[in-house]
């Protein structure tokens, strides 16, 4: 009888195990499935105005590795006139992002009515003052210099010149010998790539294609064509 009764015994405990591994099958199965049905969330950055301050960032819970996609441009710092800018913003997912995490851009807008002045034209006006001896006006105007990037006004009526130390704002049209088109960035003229972004080294290539690989166009080949036909000779005697 105690022998038949541990036997029962033992059949429950493992029915009781079974059924507890079916069950945690069960759970794990169903949690599988729904974290493959969860769907992927942006990671871009959302950007409402052209000011810096007012970009809103979407919560991300998830980590992924590497870059999120890059927002979209901002608005254009000026609404006429060159050296406008845009930027992009993008949102790193772990510590092992390589690469900007902001790039800009020049855009090309309709330009300003004539007779308006420039952006280094004002930043010169503001330093105008008056001399304390002889009353008379000081007018400083721009001049072109070596390091165009930084802030240098002459006067107008003693011809002084003179470097205020002070970076000219992002997106100042600026000269380099090695490019074609350069632009300030952070006090340094930095080039501009085909694509209009600051420190891009995009190219055009043959076909006319911004970035392409000149495959894009097909390429004329030309090759001789026989006549087949002699013309008459240059004498009507004698050799050669």
């Amino acid at each position: 009888m105690q022998v038949l009764f541990t036997g029962v015994w033992n059949w429950l405990i493992l029915c009781l195990l079974l059924s507890s591994i079916i069950q945690t099958g069960a759970i794990l199965t169903g949690r599988r499935k729904t974290l493959r049905s969860t769907p992927k969330p942006d990671l871009s950055y959302n950007v409402s105005t052209s000011n810096e301050n007012h970009i809103f960032v979407d919560e991300i819970e998830e980590q992924i590795l590497g870059w999120a996609k890059w927002s979209q441009w901002s608005a254009c710092s000026k609404t006429c006139g060159g050296g406008g800018i845009q930027f992009q913003l993008r949102r790193c997912l772990d510590v092992r992002c390589s690469g900007p995490s902001k790039r800009h851009r020049l855009c090309e807008i309709q330009e300003c009515p004539y007779g308006s002045r420039t952006d280094v034209e004002i930043e010169c006006s503001l330093r105008d003052t008056v001399f304390s001896g002889n009353n008379l006006p000081e007018r400083w105007i721009p001049l072109l210099h070596k390091n165009q990037c930084t802030l240098v006004c002459q006067s107008e009526l003693t011809g002084q010149n003179r470097n205020f130390n002070t970076s000219l704002k992002d997106g100042t049209v600026c000269k380099r010998e090695d490019v074609e088109k350069a632009a300030c960035l952070q006090g340094k003229c930095e080039r501009v790539g085909c694509d209009m972004i600051i420190g891009s080294s995009a190219q055009f290539d043959q076909c006319g294609v911004c970035g392409g690989n000149g495959e894009s166009c097909g390429r004329n080949v030309f090759r001789w064509k026989d006549t087949q036909q002699f013309s008459p000779c240059d004498k009507t005697c004698g050799p050669d």
